[in-house]
């Protein structure tokens, strides 16, 4: 019976210590305590709505930069894909090869400038090489796609449709950040 009292009260100590301590309830006592906290949680970042937009972005560009490096994935390792075949039509692989490695080279310093140096965003050759990038991908997409027509096999072209719609909606996203910085940079302008 001793063992089993003595075993309830470590079990109650032990999970009263992990919520103290995990979860932080020790300090969370009133309301400005959690207010405190929140203020200084390094988990929330001061500028929430600037790191939050800068993740996302990083996400967008790196699904995009995922998407030009895909094709030329299977163009290289995979001969019997169905990528190699279409691209093979054209005069030949190394230019398709070459349009998505130019447009992953276009939005690679977006993506580096978004990761590594928040402090170059106001810079806005980054984001327009990448809404290039992104039209060119999108162009290259519609080529295969138009490429592929004559080889009848199935439903092919309309999966590059797919990916080139892909491309120009994240072309407009750029875009879209091109065009909000421009604006920013023109009131700032009369404002002076």
């Amino acid at each position: 019976m001793r063992i089993f009292l003595w075993a309830n009260r470590a079990w109650s100590r032990l999970r009263a210590g992990i919520a103290d301590g995990l979860l932080g309830t020790a300090m969370l006592v009133h309301v400005d305590d959690l207010r405190r906290y929140i203020a200084t949680a390094p988990s929330l970042p001061h500028n929430q709505d600037r790191a939050e937009v800068r993740l996302q972005a990083s996400f967008i560009t790196a699904v995009f930069l995922l998407l030009l490096a895909e094709p030329i994935y299977y163009i290289f390792t995979v001969p019997d894909a169905m990528l190699t075949r279409v691209a093979s039509l054209a005069w030949s692989r190394r230019c398709v090869v070459g349009s998505f490695g130019l447009c992953f080279l276009g939005a690679l310093p977006h993506l580096f400038t978004l990761l590594f140096r928040p402090d170059l965003l106001a810079v806005r050759h980054p984001r327009r090489w990448a809404a290039g990038a992104a039209v060119g991908a999108a162009v290259t997409w519609m080529v295969l796609a138009n490429m592929a027509v004559p080889l009848d096999v199935g439903g092919v072209e309309g999966a590059y449709v797919i990916r080139a719609v892909v491309c120009l909606f994240i072309a407009g996203i750029f875009a879209v950040s091109v065009n909000a910085q421009q604006m920013r940079e023109y009131i700032n302008a009369a404002n002076d």
